[in-house]
């Protein structure tokens, strides 16, 4: 998500208690597979599904519906609050 601001080798802090808004940068858990990634989240309250978008424009949206998520297909393990990321070394 270095085009959220999280650069590549940074280390994240999930607070699964807070509260996760539209446009939030969270921890998600999708798919047969339970692939694990940070996306940016948004809700639907009309119909209940939730859009997860990547900062990298070459992954497409992925919106999970309201059965998706009562079967397991997706949840939110969490808001990333903070992260911490490694300097760079000179070559």
């Amino acid at each position: 998500m270095e085009g959220a601001g999280i650069p590549d080798r940074s280390t994240v802090v999930v607070n699964p208690a807070e509260e996760v808004y539209d446009g939030d940068t969270a921890l998600v858990c999708f798919g047969r597979q339970n692939e694990w990634a940070i996306k940016w989240v948004y809700f639907n309250k009309a119909d209940g599904s939730v859009e997860i978008r990547s900062a990298a424009p070459q992954y497409k949206p992925m919106v999970f519906t309201k059965e998706d998520i009562e079967l397991g297909l997706f949840c939110i393990v969490g808001k990333v609050t903070r992260l911490t990321a490694e300097p760079r070394k000179g070559i």
